[in-house]
């Protein structure tokens, strides 16, 4: 058996392997992976994609989060875990947390707690909608938006990149953690939209379309006065775009990433829970 480390030149090897939505993020700031490979036939054992958390944050703990863990065969999973923290260990990390599907876990329940890993009920840390839903809601409305807000193809890749590093240096929320390295494509800009003030962007919502052809939310936010207006007419706006350029059943992704996010959520849909799920967690010790 050999273990292969995933890059941008490889990940395209493994598409039966590893689904679109995580291909697609090998080659990131803060994302890795690697496969257990058969040495006779090539065939995939095992694998893990991971993305790392908090590197800038002196004031967190380093962390991984465990996206994607296929097993294939129960021994190259073990050895494919060991690997892992191995990795993790050389980095400073110092705990990793995996959300798994409770139907799907199956047998890696077994393979993760012989790792170390403890396992628990949860739920997954992102809520998932339909445009359809969003158009729905009543405090969305039928209204486009405001004046204010355009979308992100109406300002160009400098004005952009400006007014977002202006906003990132003011937040103090979890953000996604390479959001300033992204690519101004990698935003889908006929649904992500930014609010303008004194001629400068001051607010983003910014959408990704994932390869398999859901929405996520990557970032929401927004500096100055009127904040929770602005914050409301990028969401409307967005929604209203939506319903033009996509199918009513085209799933959105809204991650949890921190308590302010999962109060907003809370109150667009407070009837509605999180999906269900397997958490497993593990403390990475230094030897």
């Amino acid at each position: 058996m050999e273990i292969i480390r995933l890059s941008k030149d490889n990940i395209e090897e493994y598409s039966g392997e590893i689904p679109e939505d995580i291909r697609e993020n090998i080659g990131r700031e803060n994302f890795g992976g690697m496969v257990a490979a058969s040495y006779d036939t090539g065939e995939v054992l095992s694998a893990v994609v991971w993305k790392l958390k908090n590197l800038e944050d002196d004031l967190k703990d380093n962390e991984s989060e465990l996206l994607y863990f296929l097993l294939n065969d129960r021994e190259a999973g073990s050895e494919l875990l060991a690997e892992y923290e191995n990795f993790l260990r050389a980095y400073g990390i110092v705990r990793c947390t995996g959300f798994f599907a409770a139907e799907d876990i199956g047998e890696k329940t077994d393979v993760l707690k012989e790792a170390g890993y403890s396992t628990e009920e949860d739920v997954f840390p992102v809520m998932s909608t339909t445009i359809g839903e969003l158009a729905e809601l009543e405090l969305i409305g039928k209204t486009g938006g405001a004046s204010n807000v355009k979308p992100l193809g109406l300002i160009t890749e400098k004005e952009f990149q400006r007014g977002l590093l202006r906003l990132l240096m003011l937040q103090k929320r979890e953000i996604v953690e390479d959001l300033i390295y992204l690519p101004f494509e990698w935003f889908d800009r006929r649904v992500s939209c930014c609010c303008m003030s004194d001629k400068k962007a001051g607010g983003f919502l910014l959408v990704h379309r994932v390869r398999a052809g859901c929405l996520r939310v990557e970032f929401l936010g927004v500096t100055g006065a009127g904040t929770q207006m602005d914050l409301l007419n990028m969401i409307r706006f967005a929604v209203s775009r939506g319903r033009e350029e996509y199918d009513p059943e085209t799933e959105v992704l809204l991650p949890v990433r921190d308590e302010a996010a999962g109060k907003l959520i809370g109150y667009f849909f407070p009837d509605k829970k999180g999906e269900a799920c397997i958490r497993a967690q593990k403390e990475v010790t230094r030897r």
